[in-house]
């Protein structure tokens, strides 16, 4: 059974000239434990299709599935738990908070989750650990490197082992060594531990590394791979 289905997806944005189609009759399932890239050129979409899929937004057309079900229809209370819990993210503005350290605010991300109180604290070390900033845990973003708050984004939107890692375009501010490591890191997470990543990203290079590649032009998947 295929974890998450987009069945006939549509989206439109209002404007003082009348609606806007951004996405057009998206239709694609992806099979649990496997890497996704979604590509295609900036405006193509992609950012607006991945918070549709992740439940941050709801399609003007069509439906969500995610393990069967169908969420797009729940309730906002459903959704919620649903993101809470079985949903991982990795956004490229990072949306860290600035008053926190990395490792509260992976440690925050946990509480959320309702993660297990006594292994919080074991947990954030071991995901700093895996994108090699143990030496920064008790850095606030604003002390850290674009690269270094997009490191710790990814920690952040692991710790709690999702089912689902949603990442836009996760090593955009990485140099190729540590963007590696990261790429690294996500096939990890699928062959071990069965985890769904889905992806954008603009680096060519990237794509054979993916299960599946999926390419939006104009709001549409043109093809797949």
């Amino acid at each position: 059974m295929s974890i998450l289905t987009a069945e006939n997806i549509g989206k439109s944005f209002r404007s003082s000239a009348g609606p806007i189609k951004v996405l057009h009759n998206i239709n694609f399932s992806i099979e649990p434990g496997t890497l996704t890239i979604l590509r295609g050129r900036s405006g193509s979409g992609k950012t607006t299709l991945m918070n549709i899929l992740g439940l941050l937004d709801v399609p003007t057309e069509g439906k969500v599935f995610l393990n069967g079900q169908d969420l797009t229809s729940s309730g906002e209370d459903d959704r919620d738990e649903f993101r809470r819990t079985e949903i991982g993210f990795v956004f490229q503005s990072v949306a860290l908070i600035s008053r926190m350290s990395a490792l509260e605010n992976i440690d925050f991300s946990l509480r959320i989750a309702s993660y297990d109180p006594d292994r919080r604290k074991s947990r954030t070390e071991e995901c700093l650990h895996l994108v090699g900033l143990s030496g920064r845990m008790h850095h606030r973003p604003g002390e850290l490197s674009g690269g270094e708050r997009q490191r710790i984004a990814i920690a952040r939107a692991i710790a709690h082992q999702p089912k689902i890692l949603f990442a836009d375009e996760p090593t955009s501010e990485l140099d190729t060594h540590m963007s590696l490591h990261i790429v690294r890191l996500f096939k990890h997470l699928v062959a071990e531990k069965g985890t769904t990543v889905i992806m954008t990203t603009h680096d060519a290079g990237m794509l054979e590394i993916a299960d599946k590649v999926l390419s939006i032009e104009d709001g549409e998947i043109r093809d797949g791979e």
